[in-house]
């Protein structure tokens, strides 16, 4: 990863930091813990779609029951959550375990180069 003439170097690199993003940390910190990585969030803060869509009465479409981490069971008593419920349920979800210190915000990816030769990404990254 290249952020401003900076090389950092990852074994695993997660773009969003929203449930996709959350679960695959939390797998891969279960199964891979030698494995170093870091979450690239475009947004400033965790959260995904509950981050970017906020109007009023927004909900999940789906039971939290079902929908939720199977690691980290919803224990809310509606079943169709708010979404500044599923907002708080991913950060305390990430927080708990760790996850949210390797959350890096306001990352934007403006690109993504292979070399087969090294086996290896390179990213542009921008942001604070």
């Amino acid at each position: 990863m290249s952020l401003h003439d900076k090389k950092i170097d990852y074994d695993v690199i997660v773009i969003g930091a929203g449930i996709s993003g959350i679960n695959f940390a939390y797998r891969l910190q279960q199964r891979c813990p030698e494995l170093s990585y870091t979450i690239l969030e475009s947004r400033h803060e965790v959260g995904g779609t509950w981050s970017l869509f906020r109007y009023p009465g927004i909900r999940s479409d789906t039971d939290f029951y079902t929908y939720g981490f199977s690691w980290r069971i919803w224990k809310m008593s509606t079943r169709i959550a708010q979404g500044h419920l599923i907002r708080e349920y991913l950060n305390h979800s990430a927080r708990e375990n760790g996850i949210d210190g390797r959350i890096e915000c306001n990352r934007h990816v403006n690109a993504a180069k292979w070399s087969s030769s090294s086996h290896t990404w390179t990213l542009d990254v921008t942001g604070e």
